[in-house]
């Protein structure tokens, strides 16, 4: 019996031990708990203080250098912030030909070094096709938003949200273009009717929202269109652009999709760069060839020091395959360009531009030669009116193409720039054999045609 009674006594402090040391285990973890949540809030707030000491700190140094001698080092820096702010890091060499603040004649105050960086100009009309190493040089500004592991920022002027590391991210944009206007001196005469010259009008002439996802140095584009070139808007909304792009190489965007190849100089502008309100009449018509908005492209841009080369195989624009398109239309784009000379007062730009449908689309399967043809028109180079100054359509055409140089030249402040295009049209004849059949050739015959 006191054997038992030991026995259970034994027990029962074993069990009560037990008991003691779970009850102290949950005590000392809950205490973890909030040791470690208050340690966390600390941490986040000692984040936000660093981050506003760290733009503090930016602010100050970006007011240092402005007033600092312009030393080749400086003016490489500081070329190289503006080259990020806007999505292009620039290489070593090419920072340094350069020139910002102190030589350049805008002044020592900061506000005039921002406007010659060209800080303030407006984002381009395009969905983006920076790198991933260029994107992640871009969000290091101050004014990017740290939110757990987002940031929110504007890289390149847009609204941006990416992660912490810019491996994912989206951006929008926007390009709105509003023309109002009229023609003078288009009253009827008396038993004529009114044509189509308001006399005060408007068109919402670009209303572009251009939408970019990344995933590294993937970049997939979609930028619907709400304007219109001939009337105010339309009915349904209009794509200028659907792309997939990457630009993991050195200074190179392979792009796929529906994309504006870059041909001629007036072509590979943004529309928020014009020195007009249109490009000119021939440039239109000529890269509209086988080039212009929303086509179906493939290809590459290249860039380097002081120039650029890019290269595309190109289809339909989009909307234009129909249940009446027998045959799609084919063609292909070319275009290399450079400085070969630049100075603090002289800028020296020459180019080459190619475009040709090698392929002209067939409407349908029947006259496969006829109904193969090609129309240039255009309207006015201001967009308030639907009628075409010029329209021409020839038929028979086999294939079509356009080449010309293109020249610029800035002198300070006065810049001079141009470019000439021959167009060349190869056309399909019909020629009956011997047996009574008949068979297409393409005949090596060039007819200019003169705009």
């Amino acid at each position: 019996m006191i054997r038992r009674s030991a026995a259970s006594l034994l027990l029962g402090s074993s069990a009560l031990w037990g008991a003691c040391s779970l009850q102290s285990a949950h005590a000392a973890s809950a205490s973890d708990a909030a040791q470690i949540q208050a340690l966390q809030r600390e941490m986040q707030e000692m984040r936000r203080e660093m981050s506003g000491q760290i733009s503090v700190l930016r602010q100050r140094l970006a007011r240092a250098e402005v007033h600092a001698p312009n030393t080749p080092a400086a003016n490489a820096a500081q070329a190289r912030r503006v080259a990020a702010a806007n999505g292009q890091p620039l290489p070593e060499s090419y920072a340094r030909d350069i020139h910002i603040g102190g030589d350049t004649g805008t002044g020592s105050n900061f506000g005039s070094v921002m406007q010659h960086a060209d800080l303030g100009t407006p984002p381009s009309d395009r969905g983006v096709s920076s790198s991933w190493a260029s994107f992640r040089a871009a969000t290091e500004k101050d004014e990017a938003l740290h939110l757990g592991g987002m940031m929110v920022g504007f890289p390149g002027g847009r609204p941006t949200i990416s992660s912490e590391d810019g491996m994912y991210a989206m951006s929008i944009g926007l390009a709105f273009h509003e023309d109002i206007g009229g023609f003078m001196g288009m009253s009827p005469r008396k038993g004529e009717t009114k044509g189509d010259y308001g006399s005060l009008t408007e068109n919402a002439r670009r209303l572009r929202i251009p939408i970019s996802f990344r995933y590294k140095n993937w970049i997939a584009n979609i930028t619907p269109d709400f304007g219109s070139s001939t009337a105010d808007g339309t009915s349904t909304s209009q794509l200028y652009e659907a792309n997939l792009n990457y630009a993991g190489f050195h200074n190179t965007v392979i792009t796929a999709g529906y994309f504006q190849p870059r041909v001629t100089e007036e072509d590979s502008e943004s529309s928020n760069e014009f020195e007009m309100m249109e490009r000119p009449a021939i440039t239109d018509m000529v890269r509209n060839i086988a080039a212009g908005d929303a086509r179906m492209s493939l290809g590459a841009l290249h860039y380097a020091k002081r120039w650029w080369i890019a290269g595309y195989v190109t289809g339909q624009t989009y909307g234009k395959h129909s249940t009446s398109t027998f045959d799609s239309q084919t063609g292909a784009t070319f275009r290399v360009a450079g400085r070969p000379y630049v100075s603090k007062d002289i800028d020296v730009h020459v180019g080459l531009s190619g475009i040709t449908a090698l392929k002209v689309a067939q409407v349908t399967s029947s006259n496969p030669g006829g109904q193969r043809s090609i129309t240039l028109s255009e309207q006015p180079e201001v967009d308030l009116t639907t009628t075409k100054l010029l329209s021409a359509t020839v038929g028979n055409v086999g294939s079509v193409w356009s080449a010309g140089p293109e020249l610029g030249f800035r002198y300070k402040r006065l810049t001079l720039k141009g470019e000439y295009y021959h167009i060349g049209i190869i056309p399909t004849i019909v020629w009956p054999d011997s047996r009574g059949t008949h068979r297409f050739k393409n005949v090596i015959h060039r007819m200019q045609t003169i705009l």
